[in-house]
């Protein structure tokens, strides 16, 4: 299992800081959430848009959407094979088409035909195999909007991720356990 931030920030990034997202290799990496800066912190990591075939969004707030219509847009510019999966709320799926095809007209194709969205619940849990055999489990948030937290789980690892409007403070936290070695972290 790899792990790697993208950004550790809240809605509003800092010079030092993009906005929260990560990508989670299992063994393809997955990338959780899709701020407007992804296509910069992509580029910056080296990592080609194309090795991604899974991206999950827990709301529909810009800081965690915005980037989907770039990243989009750079896949069909740059070839990429399709589709896309893009697991978000239930609620979310209209929204986020209406944000592509807003930004990029020509996109009406691809998220009608290309990107495969699927619908996570927003009141109840849901449970997949993804690739390599490692597991996703959703669970609903505490947020403003529909909202989803997710936990990733592989043999020895597993990787949870929330976030929300805690009265901690914290706009999201994530725990990560691999082997007895237990790892937690949040952001204000």
């Amino acid at each position: 299992m790899k792990l790697r931030f993208l950004g550790t920030s809240a809605a509003i990034p800092s010079a030092d800081r993009g906005n929260v997202s990560f990508l989670l290799w299992a063994p393809r990496p997955i990338l959780v959430e899709c701020g407007p800066t992804i296509p910069w912190q992509l580029a910056r990591l080296g990592l080609d848009h194309r090795e991604i075939a899974d991206v999950f969004l827990s709301h529909v707030h810009g800081d965690h959407t915005l980037g989907l219509p770039m990243l989009l847009m750079i896949g069909v510019l740059e070839g990429r094979e399709w589709p896309l999966r893009v697991s978000c709320p239930a609620s979310a799926i209209e929204r986020l088409k209406s944000l592509c095809t807003a930004c990029y007209p020509s996109l009406g194709d691809v998220v009608e035909q290309k990107v495969a969205w699927l619908a996570l619940p927003e009141n109840g849990s849901f449970e997949a195999e993804l690739a390599g055999g490692s597991r996703l489990v959703t669970a609903p948030g505490i947020h403003g909007v529909p909202d989803v937290a997710f936990r990733f789980a592989g043999n020895q690892w597993t990787f949870n991720m929330a976030t929300s409007s805690l009265t901690s403070g914290y706009t999201f936290q994530i725990s990560l356990t691999y082997g007895k070695i237990v790892f937690k972290v949040g952001a204000k």
